[in-house]
């Protein structure tokens, strides 16, 4: 049996309802939850570390319902909300200190786990900065730490590498694949290209409901034949094609002019499998299903 059991979640806000029986299971690894704004992934995200309680369904760790566990099963859990707060006038040690001693850590356990993960995440130097001085990857990487100090095995990050810039997201990124090890990392995100090599597995939900859970070769798979080249050989005719199509990529062409990927059923100028990326999945599965025709 998997370590993680999601099993036929529902839930309502009143009478809408945002969560379809939704399922998955998971072993430790990244899973990528993938999704639309609006598609449930912030409320299936609350269930899983404890804030909601589902209308039907159940999670099980280990064999262990989580609503038998109680209180006990925030030891197994480490989450990063999208918008971490912070107290900006102590030190990142001192914050670190701080955030342990809420979660019920004894003294030498304190020290020992905010070493470990200091260095974990790349902020052993910047011990002693205070947190408002730090830049907003450090301050993600902190929040990673904080979230770390009772050594969790679930993980749960909500749109970690939002804001960031492309150093401070590979960072992150390269930080997020060593923890996930030896625990489950679910990462919820918008930004499609940072889960693409990091992911073990991709959860995909639609209005509520599973839409796929597979490897991301799978996942990658399923979007052939549906994406397409076209030609565009001017700035007009691609921005027509980007008000009638789901464009996916915009790249220079050889000869001039733009070598665009669109969403389309049509059987000409497929794009090959190798060059099919998560983007291009997202675009597929949530941007329409608009059909191109040459004029």
């Amino acid at each position: 049996m998997s370590e993680l059991l999601v099993e036929n979640i529902s839930f309502a806000y009143g009478k809408k309802k945002v969560l379809d029986n939704v399922s998955f299971e998971a072993d430790n690894g990244v899973i990528a939850l993938l999704g639309p704004n609006g598609a449930g992934k912030s409320t299936l995200i609350n269930i899983i570390v404890g804030l909601f309680t589902p209308d039907e369904g159940r999670i099980l760790l280990g064999n262990e319902d989580i609503s038998k566990l109680g209180r006990n099963y925030y030891d197994f859990i480490g989450y990063m909300p999208q918008s971490p707060r912070f107290y900006n006038d102590y030190t990142v040690y001192e914050f670190l200190w701080y955030m342990a001693k809420i979660k019920g850590l004894d003294s030498k356990k304190t020290k020992e786990r905010i070493e470990e993960f200091l260095e974990l995440v790349n902020l052993s130097d910047a011990r002693k900065k205070k947190v408002g001085a730090l830049s907003g990857g450090m301050r993600q990487r902190l929040g990673i730490a904080q979230s770390m100090l009772n050594n969790p095995k679930i993980l749960v990050l909500d749109e970690p590498t939002a804001g960031l810039d492309p150093i401070e997201r590979m960072r992150l990124k390269n930080t997020i694949t060593k923890i996930a090890a030896d625990r489950i990392v679910i990462m919820a995100t918008h930004i499609v290209s940072d889960v693409e090599n990091m992911a073990n597995m991709v959860f995909m939900i639609k209005e509520g409901k599973n839409l796929m859970y597979d490897t991301p070769k799978a996942v990658l798979e399923s979007a052939y034949g549906h994406i397409v080249y076209v030609e565009a050989e001017s700035v007009e005719e691609l921005r027509r094609l980007e008000r009638e199509q789901t464009v996916t990529t915009v790249s220079n062409g050889d000869g001039g002019g733009y070598r665009v990927k669109i969403v389309s059923d049509c059987k000409e100028n497929v794009v090959p499998r190798s060059d099919i990326t998560l983007e291009d999945v997202f675009a597929y599965y949530f941007g329409g299903e608009c059909v191109y025709a040459k004029d």
